[in-house]
């Protein structure tokens, strides 16, 4: 009987002890991709809006090198309050499991204002209206595009809500079997519990250390530039804080540990 209950013990510690792996794997989910503040606040905090308006702007810079308008009109005609606007815009949509429609008739009006008052200003005729029709098209979607990520998310929004909700039963479950384990082990009358935490924290640096060594992420490329660097700032956010729970779940264990030898000294004195 006591072999048994020693195998059963050592059984349920390792499950306890892969559920604590899985527990902080979804709290970092859960504080950072699937929390849509967090992630406004890193592309606030690491001027994504100001890097798409740059983007935008040398795009459309770009494009207007053979059209002979002066670069003048593109003067005023979004900010990057606006951008910003756009982008939490697409995100709030996102989390809500709904596609994103960015409204261009603002830019789309002030660059025909522009176009305008640079045609009466130089006494410019105008060849074709058709070909100005498409030029200011053409200008809007850059900065369609960009704030939108190419409607690239649109066709992923479906699943961001469900990964939420995922996550938040995963957690909720993980902890009530954890405790359930930790009570069966605490009548088992185990003297190891503080070595699940510590193990537990063993398994995350061990993945952590393949998961950096296996995977190039560094050298990612996703729909943009300038998107594929927050995704690299979010990995890094997510080892970091992986890092930090691993940290905390070794102290723990050896709170724990210590305290049981503590417990035992005074015991057998």
């Amino acid at each position: 009987m006591n072999r048994l209950k020693i195998i059963l013990g050592y059984i349920l510690a390792f499950i306890a002890s892969i559920i604590v792996v899985c527990l902080i794997g979804l709290i970092v989910l859960k504080i950072t991709v699937a929390d849509k503040n967090y992630i406004k606040k890193e592309l606030d905090n690491n001027k994504y809006y100001e890097k798409i308006n740059k983007e935008i702007l040398d795009k459309m810079e770009y494009y207007m090198a053979s059209s002979g308008l002066p670069n003048d009109i593109l003067e005023d005609i979004f900010t990057i309050e606006d951008i910003k606007n756009d982008v939490n815009s697409l995100i709030d949509n996102a989390y809500l499991g709904q596609k994103n429609v960015v409204n261009v008739e603002k830019v789309k009006k002030k660059i025909n204002n522009n176009i305008d008052n640079y045609i009466s200003d130089h006494e410019v005729k105008l060849t074709s209206e058709s070909y100005l029709n498409s030029f200011v098209d053409k200008m809007v979607s850059f900065y369609e595009q960009e704030v939108n990520l190419y409607g690239m998310v649109n066709g992923y929004v479906g699943y961001i809500p469900k990964l939420e909700n995922i996550i938040n039963t995963w957690l909720i479950g993980g902890i009530i079997i954890f405790i359930i384990l930790i009570i069966i082990l605490v009548l088992l009358k185990v003297n190891y519990i503080g070595s699940i935490f510590v193990s537990s924290g063993l398994i995350i640096l061990f993945v952590r250390m393949i998961f950096l060594e296996k995977i190039d992420y560094e050298n990612i490329l996703i729909i943009s530039k300038n998107f594929s660097e927050m995704i690299k700032i979010f990995i890094n956010r997510i080892n970091s804080n992986m890092l930090i729970g691993t940290i905390i779940v070794i102290s723990i264990g050896f709170i724990l540990i210590l305290l049981k030898s503590f417990k035992m000294r005074f015991k057998n004195v």
